[in-house]
């Protein structure tokens, strides 16, 4: 072992000024974007509520329970609203940020310990926190982030579980994967057995000194999976306690089986995740694959044998690829596919990214790499600049020109003097890389945020709504899918309800008016049910300058025997009930 390969305090300076850095980048302009998904509402909606009823077992959305997910990403939610006793979009996004910024600082030390030295971990750790698919979720009240921690750094420590040590380190590893069972269900255990198993027949081929038996291999893994079940158990043993296994069993079958084999609504191939492989770890991915397709593919092969990096770090090399195809055929395999599962697998694509830029900065290609960017700086980054001033829809990304634009141009300048002078490269690529993602963040909240919230925002309809709903009156909803709306209305102060099963049958044996918000797309079948029977009602408002034109009725609790509704809240647009 070198010195460059001691941990020591140095390191953890280092791991914590990342961290610092990465919380501030991303927690400037948290809020800028509105909440425009209706699983973004969800999240914050169910730990709001989780908070105001005091029960921390049975989740609730809008007053009626919801199994979708379990309950460890909605406790957080609730933790956050309590410490700061507030609501707003920022402190609900606020978990995410910090799993976010603690993400960086264990991806620090898993490269540390993996033997790579002090500035590789660095260069690893900043293109971590700065590429596409981490930029997207590490500030979103979405429980993508969280699992992908969890589910991580499980998998790291398969990674080091040999020796004296395996038996804690596999007990912890799948201790934090029954934590990330918690976040999002069975995938974290799925995904771990499957590296794990995978990884260990590679180290049995690779090495007869490291070798160990199937019985010793088994025993460590069935310790673990009682760690694991402990966990999961526990949360289980509390939910049936006030609920039945019937119960239970069906959101387990709708959330795995049924996600599945189940045919999906959007129609997504087997092949959906691959392109992600590239796309998530943009640009750093793309820039090493113009890189190489500058040179035939025997002089890359022969660059990668010939890098000390590749001796050094083989064994590294291969628990990253195996981690990123296994994460890959397994989510391919999955019926209901989106983007965002495939987080998991990011670190893990942008760790070979990071080896293969050692490999240029080990070999010939390194001049040519420099080459390269100067194409890049003088013919691709102009014109984008350029196509984007033309067009007057893309033009707000870059609002304010004379800062957005500056940054831009003086991290230009600095890329170009470090293709000159040499002996400002890395002084310059570093201060060019400042500029340049300190004019992505700003065009982001000032210019794409104003953007997307001009065509996507619900503010003006919750304000519509607030204002033609009398004071105290509760708004109800049965599968409006536009819950954002019901989110910036509580922020009003507004008492919203989904008309469940349970509440329909308490409200027909009432009196007075009820306010129900419907989706005019997919539910106005249930206004031409009330007049095929004769039963009036209000239009209060309609609303269409939203993603989905909303209205709001004032109609007697009589309305609701025509009405069919789901007993379970619906996670997908129901057709009209047979009645």
């Amino acid at each position: 072992m070198t010195k460059s390969d001691v941990i020591d305090h140095i390191d953890y300076l280092i791991a914590m000024v990342l961290g610092v850095i990465v919380f501030f980048y991303y927690w400037w302009g948290i809020d800028a974007l509105e909440i425009f998904r209706h699983t973004e509402a969800d999240r914050a909606l169910i730990g709001w509520e989780m908070r105001e009823r005091g029960d921390y077992i049975i989740p609730h959305l809008l007053g009626s329970p919801i199994f979708t997910k379990p309950p460890l990403f909605y406790w957080l939610i609730a933790l956050v609203t309590e410490l700061f006793n507030s609501n707003q979009v920022a402190v609900v996004r606020f978990p995410s940020l910090f799993f976010a910024s603690a993400y960086c600082v264990f991806q620090y030390f898993f490269l540390r310990f993996s033997s790579f030295e002090r500035q590789a971990a660095i260069i690893g750790t900043l293109i971590f926190a700065f590429g596409a698919m981490f930029y997207i979720h590490a500030a979103q009240a979405e429980m993508d982030m969280v699992f992908s921690v969890f589910c991580w750094m499980s998998l790291c420590l398969i990674f080091f579980a040999e020796g004296k040590r395996a038996l804690p380190i596999t007990v912890v590893s799948y201790l934090l994967a029954g934590l990330a069972f918690l976040v999002k269900g069975p995938p974290a255990i799925i995904i771990l057995i499957f590296i794990n198993f995978i990884y260990y027949i590679f180290r049995m081929n690779s090495s007869a000194q490291t070798r160990n038996k199937w019985w010793q291999f088994c025993k460590l893994n069935i310790a673990g999976l009682v760690i694991f079940a402990s966990v999961v158990g526990g949360w289980l043993i509390s939910l049936v306690s006030q609920m039945s296994w019937q119960e239970v069993i069906f959101w387990l079958d709708a959330e795995f089986y049924n996600r599945i084999f189940t045919e999906a609504r959007y129609k997504r191939g087997a092949l959906y995740y691959l392109p992600l492989i590239i796309e998530g770890a943009f640009p750093w991915s793309l820039a090493l694959l113009l890189l190489a397709a500058t040179l035939p593919f025997s002089t890359c092969r022969n660059y990668i044998k010939e890098s000390s990096i590749w001796s050094k770090q083989r064994k590294f090399i291969v628990f990253n690829l195996i981690s990123v195809l296994t994460i890959t055929v397994l989510l391919s395999f999955s019926a209901g596919k989106s983007g965002r599962y495939f987080l998991p697998a990011y670190a893990f694509v942008i760790n070979l990214c990071l080896v293969a830029a050692l490999v240029v900065a080990d070999s010939p290609w390194r001049e040519k790499a420099y080459k390269l960017c100067a194409i890049v700086v003088f013919v691709l980054v102009p014109g984008l600049i350029f196509s984007v001033l033309i067009s007057e829809r893309a033009m707000s990304l870059f609002a304010d020109f004379p800062l957005g634009l500056g940054l831009i141009t003086l991290a230009l300048v600095f890329i170009v003097i470090c293709m000159w002078f040499p002996c400002f490269r890395n002084a310059g690529l570093v201060l060019s890389c400042v500029l340049f993602y300190l004019a992505i963040r700003y065009n982001y909240i000032y210019g794409y945020s104003e953007m997307r919230n001009q065509e996507r925002s619900v503010l003006a309809a919750v304000r519509v709504i607030d204002s033609v709903t009398p004071k105290g009156e509760p708004i109800y909803n049965i599968e409006l899918f536009e819950r954002w709306i019901s989110y910036y209305l509580k922020l009003n102060g507004r008492i919203s309800y989904r008309l469940d099963v349970k509440r329909r049958g308490e409200l027909l044996e009432q009196s007075g008016a009820l306010h129900v918000l419907l989706n005019e797309e997919e539910e106005m079948w249930r206004l031409k049910v009330l007049q095929k029977n004769g039963v009036s009602y209000d239009v209060l408002a309609k609303v269409e300058d939203t993603p989905n034109p909303v209205i709001l009725i004032r109609v007697a609790p009589e309305a609701l025997r025509y009405w069919g509704v789901q007993e379970r809240f619906p996670t997908v647009p129901t057709p009209p009930y047979s009645l």
